[in-house]
């Protein structure tokens, strides 16, 4: 499901915090270009936590699994939250394939706010996401 990076919407969450990335389809465009090595790594340590993000954020179960429409030979389904002071990025955690296999170029401030971000599952995750928590 294509969704324009930095909507205010996504398939997880929609609130005037959020900021979507990495929602990518076939045949819709895709920036592309280099990322740093570490924020591939940083991305990978969120995205190998998917589930304690969405448990933070009172996200619900995620419906299955989905293959990447590239190259379909990836598979996942969860989701991440990435807090940024008064912004909220939701990602699939799909993202991390889409950027170390097919280039994917995410918005800097995404970027940035990864490099930054603590890791789920943490009491500072919890303090970072807690404003953007729907009951």
């Amino acid at each position: 499901m294509h969704v324009a990076d930095l909507a205010t919407h996504s398939p997880v969450a929609q609130a005037p915090w959020v900021r979507a990335v990495g929602w990518l389809a076939k045949g819709s465009p895709i920036p592309r270009g280099p990322s740093l090595p570490e924020f591939v790594e940083r991305l990978r340590v969120l995205c190998d936590s998917a589930s304690e993000s969405a448990e933070a954020l009172n996200w619900p179960v995620s419906a299955g699994f989905h293959a990447c429409e590239f190259c379909e030979a990836y598979h996942s389904g969860g989701n991440i939250g990435v807090p940024d002071r008064d912004v909220l990025f939701v990602a699939p955690d799909m993202i991390v394939h889409y950027v170390g296999e097919h280039e994917y170029a995410p918005p800097r401030a995404f970027v940035d706010a990864v490099l930054r971000c603590p890791t789920p599952g943490t009491r500072e995750y919890a303090n970072a996401v807690q404003g953007f928590v729907e009951e």
